[in-house]
């Protein structure tokens, strides 16, 4: 199956190039950076908010033509549906809330460590024992945007 006349007349709109152009332009100095960051950021939630808006509409669609059992193809992809991942909940389990609550503490201590090896001191517990200091790990520099009202 192809795209619809109307899914084409969208993407005839060509949002990739527009998206590049905005690239190009922050590459050549024609527009400020953190105006082309906060665009993308406007696209990115407005994106997000229609897939949840369709998400509904999009497993329907699926289940009514059976994803799940025959591959659906359209436009050099082939679309299925199978069923998410899910999760084990531990919380009602006392042991392992008493564990995790015992490695939280562990793991603040070692982070202590190293707050304090980097001024050159160490941590040394109640019973004289060095505390290894964490290792830390620096993700780089960000540029934040908060909204302000």
């Amino acid at each position: 199956m192809e795209l619809s006349t109307k899914s084409k007349e969208i993407l005839a709109r060509e949002p990739q190039k527009q998206i590049d152009n905005i690239v190009n332009f922050v590459n050549n100095g024609s527009i400020n950076p953190l105006e082309a960051k906060l665009v993308f950021s406007e696209i990115k939630k407005t994106l997000e908010k229609a897939e949840k808006d369709i998400a509904e509409t999009l497993i329907d669609f699926a289940e009514t033509n059976e994803l799940d059992k025959f591959p659906y193809k359209l436009d050099g992809y082939e679309v299925s549906m199978q069923e998410g991942s899910g999760r084990y909940d531990f919380s009602h389990i006392t042991e392992i809330q008493q564990l995790e609550n015992q490695l939280k503490e562990l793991k603040e201590q070692h982070k202590e460590a190293h707050k304090k090896h980097l001024k050159g001191q160490m941590l040394v517990t109640s019973d004289g024992e060095v505390v290894e200091p964490a290792a830390f790990k620096s993700y780089g520099k960000q540029v934040r945007f908060k909204k302000v009202r």
